[in-house]
């Protein structure tokens, strides 16, 4: 039953007319968790993920991304013109107005006429960032427990075309196209980008001869973390698309001489192929020196208790980048003393 009582927090639904399909997958997916045990261990680079269906083709979230599923009600929406095509609306959940962002218009598919009394869709709405939005898809299939590893980086072509993808997983003769929601969201309802705002570091660190190592599978994320420390004059950066890679360039970094190791690990939480817990889990356990500060984009008791459990010397969810800088210094600091 706690698998029960556990899913239920995470798709509870807002009323008592979710479709079948949805309340389907609750019970069956229930199941099989209580027979497995749904909480998974941390640092076990494993991750849940819920397949979303958008036009013929498998997209995937990660679970905990993911607050609740309703039914799709078109007349709940309030639709606002100027904006991106992808935007259907405004619509209020919990008495706070949130964006529905149609998947389907977003990745080009086409959107089927449907009949608004036979129309099951869902809206699956999600939380990163200190925020919600609403993820209109033509309907779900079930959660898979899998290894980051599993997870393979997209396509050059993919990649080469900024598509919103950030890994891709093989599943039932099938591929599972894992979405980056931070920049879709960041194109589609514009998402305030965070300006480095150094006025007030005065602080007297050695910017020039830190190295500092950035992990993070979202090019949108990479790119604003990384001007941040330029802008504050940190010049030792190193970006990197996900766990593993951050991994190899620590290992490659120690076998050099000691002014080239890192001193500080900036890193996400949801990777491919190695995800942020292992990846600090790893590090602090071979390169204690090395201060890691996890990156999440949102922050949960329980994600404190994770990050605390694999060693992370600080965590900061990602609308908190304006503190980015002291918590560096805070860090550097402690690798000082």
């Amino acid at each position: 039953m706690a698998s029960l009582r556990h899913w239920e927090r995470i798709v509870a639904t807002q009323n008592s007319e979710l479709p079948r399909l949805s309340r389907h997958i609750a019970e069956k997916e229930a199941q099989k968790m209580n027979d497995k045990g749904i909480l998974l261990e941390t640092g076990t680079n494993e991750v849940e993920i819920l397949e979303l269906l958008v036009g013929g083709q498998s997209y995937g979230v990660n679970v905990l991304k993911v607050k609740q599923i309703i039914s799709y009600e078109p007349k709940s929406l309030t639709q606002i013109y100027g904006l991106h095509a992808a935007v259907k609306g405004i619509f209020l959940f919990r008495n706070k107005p949130v964006p529905m962002i149609n998947l389907s218009t977003y990745f080009g598919h086409v959107d089927g006429n449907f009949d608004e009394k036979l129309d099951d869709r869902v809206v699956v709405i999600c939380e990163f960032n200190q925020s919600s939005y609403g993820f209109l898809v033509d309907g779900l299939t079930k959660i898979y427990r899998i290894s980051w590893d599993q997870i393979q980086s997209p396509p050059y072509l993919v990649q080469n075309i900024e598509a919103m993808v950030t890994g891709v997983v093989p599943i039932e003769n099938r591929e599972i196209m894992i979405m980056d929601l931070e920049s879709i969201v960041g194109e589609v309802v514009g998402e305030k980008k965070f300006e480095a705002d150094v006025s007030n570091l005065d602080s007297g660190l050695p910017c020039e001869s830190m190295r500092l190592i950035i992990a993070d599978d979202s090019a949108l994320v990479r790119q604003q973390i990384s001007q941040r420390l330029e802008k504050a004059g940190f010049t030792g950066v190193c970006v990197c698309a996900n766990g593993q890679e951050a991994y190899d360039q620590i290992v490659l970094s120690s076998t050099r001489t000691p002014n080239e190791t890192f001193d500080v690990l900036i890193t996400d939480i949801e990777m491919p192929v190695l995800d942020g817990l292992t990846l600090c889990k790893k590090v602090k356990s071979e390169y204690p020196n090395i201060k890691v500060l996890i990156l999440p984009s949102l922050i949960t008791d329980q994600m404190i208790i994770k990050c605390e459990a694999v060693g992370a010397d600080a965590h900061l969810s990602k609308a908190e980048l304006k503190t980015l800088i002291p918590q560096i210094e805070t860090l550097f600091s402690l690798v000082a003393a």
